[in-house]
């Protein structure tokens, strides 16, 4: 019972010193407000100067150059560069390689591969293989027709001048 008694008082003694605490830094946070109520003028200026400086690098950046308005036909802005040297053209190879060394599936390659011969006019009968199903993929590096190498036995595609 005694013991139940002391640990009592210990735990009233730590919450009247949480509470003496608590106080303490209210009491010091009330006092910052008050400084604070009187420095809005800094708030005032912060917010100005970004206001300003923000419509001001907006018109520096729609403005044209000198040598634009000189001369608009031949001249590229400091915009079109940067955005042209941020393209990622690198890794844009890599990805476009990378998809063209995969195996096509043999269900995709007539839609895929007829879309490409109809697109660039290509004359599919005069190939010795006309049927997409039977390339083997990777056809565009597997695919490879040298300069006078027969399509059709008989046919050449080095045509002589006449």
């Amino acid at each position: 019972m005694a013991d139940k008694l002391r640990t009592a008082e210990k735990r009233e003694k730590a919450l009247l010193a949480a509470h003496e605490e608590l106080k303490q830094l209210t009491k010091k946070a009330e006092e910052g407000q008050h400084l604070r109520k009187g420095g809005g003028w800094a708030k005032w200026l912060t917010l100005s100067t970004i206001v300003i400086g923000s419509i001001s690098y907006m018109g520096y950046l729609v403005t044209p150059d000198w040598r634009e308005i000189v001369d608009s036909k031949h001249y590229y802005s400091n915009w079109k560069i940067r955005t042209y040297l941020s393209l990622p053209f690198n890794a844009a190879s890599r990805l476009v390689g990378g998809i063209a060394n995969r195996e096509i599936p043999v269900w995709l390659r007539e839609p895929l591969l007829g879309f490409f011969a109809r697109m660039y006019d290509c004359r599919m009968d005069e190939a010795v293989l006309s049927d997409f199903r039977v390339f083997q993929a990777p056809p565009t590096i597997r695919f490879a027709i040298k300069a006078g190498d027969p399509l059709r036995f008989g046919q050449s595609l080095v045509v002589d001048d006449v």
